[in-house]
């Protein structure tokens, strides 16, 4: 998401200013279904969240690896049973690998700017 800029100004008094409002984190959803999630790739701010919507008729279990830091362990989301949405927050910039432990063919890569 973009930094949305407002400009306030008056040519007649020769002043300008420009005001940068604050860039609002997004929230994007993917679907979970087929065996696949919807996009194989998403880009997101730092601050986004992806929301991961199990529209499948089995359960999903996904983990989320940072490829940029080999210190850091993945993270487990859980179990996702049919039905049941997850919401992932990506606070720091990155390029991160989405895979499921129950599905090893489905995964995705996140990119957050």
């Amino acid at each position: 998401m973009k930094r949305l800029i407002g400009f306030i100004g008056s040519v007649a008094l020769g002043t300008f200013c420009v005001a940068a409002t604050p860039a609002v984190a997004a929230d994007v959803s993917i679907d979970q279904t087929g065996g696949q999630f919807s996009q194989t790739a998403q880009t997101l701010s730092k601050g986004d969240s992806l929301i991961l919507v199990n529209k499948d008729t089995g359960p999903h279990d996904i983990n989320v690896t940072d490829t940029t830091d080999d210190d850091v362990d993945p993270q487990d989301l859980g179990v996702q049973a049919p039905g049941i949405s997850v919401k992932v927050h990506f606070a720091q910039s990155g390029i991160y690998k989405l895979r499921c432990a129950i599905t090893p063919s489905m995964h995705m890569s996140v990119t957050v700017n």
